[in-house]
């Protein structure tokens, strides 16, 4: 309860401890736990042989057969797949009494779990309905994952973007570079006036602006520009942000902020009280330059090393023999199960989907059954 509130743009993020060093473990309940606990990426998964020897969910992975069992990373790092074994069955299998490919399904089934745990956080939790979004899976982690996952919140689509394993690297260079500006009122709407509210944005806008061409940040064209407002029910503790559009008549500027707040309140808790008063507390305005040409994205190297490996899907379709493709191959859509094995990541297309290309190279997965 110490300290102090700041209210400053965030990212709003749901993390949860399950990567592929995330320790699994069982307990004398019978009780799988994967994570928060990791083996880092030293000594990392006992699979690397690079000196750690407890379980981890890349450990499992490997197991099953979604993970390469002689070597990822184009032959770079060395799988010893017995260590990932051992691994397994002395800190999961052993006290469960379980083989240690069904201990290694258990070990994916609390890990899927996990992650369900974290996109409902940002979905259920907040009036979406996760059946309306697309899932998109990335990382080392995510495409072996991201079917699984997405059957877990019935979601049927999945994409996959091209060098899924640095993505996130890819997402900061390439990000666009944003400014914000913001201004406290604290006023209530109906005693705001729509032109002299206006006039607060404009100014917000001119004073950006100026501080980017001042900084020479303009030298790559004009800025996109974007109000929005901070605004709440009148005494409560919280608001949401809401978009602004920047055109319109005065008289109807401050209608239109308070008819879309009353719309993000009941698309994010199922309900709006339109009879109530509403407070504007903050006007915002961002600015952001629009970013260049997008670096090639492509993780390929040459044919595939094998054709195919045994897979363990778990009790529902068993072991089967999976055939291992490269990305290029589903520009003609196939049917799972498939392997696509790539530099940075595996994607898993179990039984029951289909993988296609789209235009920007990434995997589509869709459920088909």
């Amino acid at each position: 309860g110490r300290g102090y509130a700041l209210k400053l743009p965030v990212l709003d993020i749901a993390e949860v401890g399950a990567g592929g060093g995330s320790l699994a473990t069982a307990d004398r309940l019978g009780t799988i736990t994967v994570g928060p606990r990791s083996a880092g990426a030293v000594p990392g998964p006992a699979c690397y042989g690079a000196g750690g020897s407890q379980a981890t969910v890349t450990d499992a992975n490997v197991v099953l057969g979604y993970v390469n069992p002689s070597a990822i990373a184009g032959g770079r790092i060395r799988i010893h797949a017995d260590l990932a074994r051992r691994a397994i069955e002395s800190d999961v299998a052993a006290s469960l009494g379980l083989s240690v490919r069904d201990a290694a399904h258990g070990v994916f089934g609390v890990a899927v779990a996990s992650m369900t745990r974290a996109v409902k956080a940002v979905t259920t939790f907040r009036g979406r309905d996760p059946r309306d979004f697309v899932l998109v899976a990335f990382g080392g982690n995510g495409p072996i994952f991201g079917t699984a996952l997405a059957e877990s919140l019935g979601i049927r689509r999945v994409i996959v973007p091209a060098a899924a394993g640095v993505f996130s690297a890819l997402g900061l260079i390439e990000a666009e570079a944003r400014w914000h500006a913001a201004r406290s009122v604290f006023e209530r709407a109906g005693r705001l006036d729509g032109a002299g509210l206006r006039t607060a944005f404009r100014a917000l806008e001119t004073g950006l602006v100026e501080e980017l061409r001042a900084g020479g940040d303009l030298a790559g064209g004009d800025p996109i520009v974007e109000w929005s407002a901070d605004v709440r029910y009148a005494d409560q503790g919280y608001e949401l942000a809401v978009a602004v559009e920047r055109d319109g008549p005065d008289h109807a500027f401050v209608g239109r902020i308070v008819d879309a707040f009353h719309a993000a309140h009941a698309r994010t808790y199922g309900h709006a009280s339109e009879r109530d008063e509403v407070e504007v507390v903050n006007v915002r305005v961002t600015t952001r330059l629009p970013r260049g040409a997008p670096l090639a994205r492509t993780t390929e190297e040459g044919p595939a090393a094998a054709t195919s490996r045994p897979v363990w899907f778990g009790p529902a379709h068993g072991e089967r023999d999976v055939p291992i493709v490269r990305r290029r191959d589903l520009r003609s859509p196939l049917v799972g199960p498939l392997l696509v094995d790539e530099l940075d990541t595996t994607t898993v297309v179990p039984p029951g989907w289909r993988a296609s290309l789209d235009d920007q190279h990434s995997i589509v997965l869709e459920g088909v059954a």
